[in-house]
């Protein structure tokens, strides 16, 4: 065998030996990769567990403070219901009595008579308007009653002490033309002629102060006397 039948044998061999550590250390590092990335997998999946289970306790927190704060909701809820009740009985306490008193108010109306003496009552504190108007509300309420006549002559008053003549012996006039028979009626008709006379109208005043005994014969003898006095100082004829 040459030499170089012997070389080419020598790095064969030498190559080949070499081989086989080479190809063991290969095995172990696989093998060593193999169990890193498995630890790597074990090592993500802890991980993820962890999240999840971070996750979940979230998750629970949330339920409780929502199931808490349904809870308030439905405590406010409760408290402004009776809050609402609480006011719909205060506001039935008071209208309760706000209408007894309308009833109370219907049956305690005033008569006839009482209303007037109330109207008679203003007049004699000179209140004149507030009596013109009271007397002016009784006649058209009460157009027919007895004491129409009497008011219808006290509001021709209110007229006459305020020297009102004009409508002071429209009043009087309308009383003589409505109510002739009234207790009244004498102090109306004198006052009708001394309205006339204040306004100038000798003949209207003459009418009444020459006929009033005529008119009226059973009138206080002083009214008499009165007429026949004015119509000698108006000249009547």
């Amino acid at each position: 065998m040459n030499i170089s039948a012997l070389v080419t044998r020598y790095l064969f061999v030498f190559t080949f030996f070499l081989a086989i550590p080479v190809k063991a250390e290969e095995n172990i590092l696989n093998a060593n990769y193999n169990f890193s990335a498995s630890d790597h997998i074990e090592i993500k999946m802890g991980e993820l567990e962890k999240q999840f289970a971070n996750l979940t306790n979230e998750i629970e927190r949330l339920k409780y403070e929502l199931s808490m704060l349904q809870q308030k909701q439905n405590k406010i809820n409760a408290d402004v219901s009776l809050h609402f009740k609480d006011l719909e009985a205060q506001l039935l306490k008071l209208q309760t009595p706000s209408q007894t008193t309308q009833k109370e108010e219907k049956t305690q109306e005033l008569t006839p008579k009482q209303e007037y003496e109330a109207a008679y009552a203003i007049l004699k504190k000179n209140d004149f308007p507030n009596a013109e108007q009271a007397f002016i509300n009784f006649i058209k309420k009460y157009p027919k009653e007895e004491l129409a006549g009497n008011a219808q002559y006290w509001l021709g008053e209110t007229y006459f002490v305020r020297k009102n003549y004009d409508k002071a012996a429209v009043a009087f006039a309308e009383a003589y033309q409505k109510y002739p028979t009234n207790y009244k009626a004498p102090d109306n008709f004198l006052k009708l002629g001394l309205s006339m006379k204040e306004l100038g109208k000798k003949d209207e005043a003459c009418a009444v102060f020459k006929n009033y005994a005529k008119e009226y014969p059973k009138a206080p003898v002083a009214f008499i006397k009165r007429a026949e006095k004015e119509a000698g100082i108006i000249g009547c004829k």
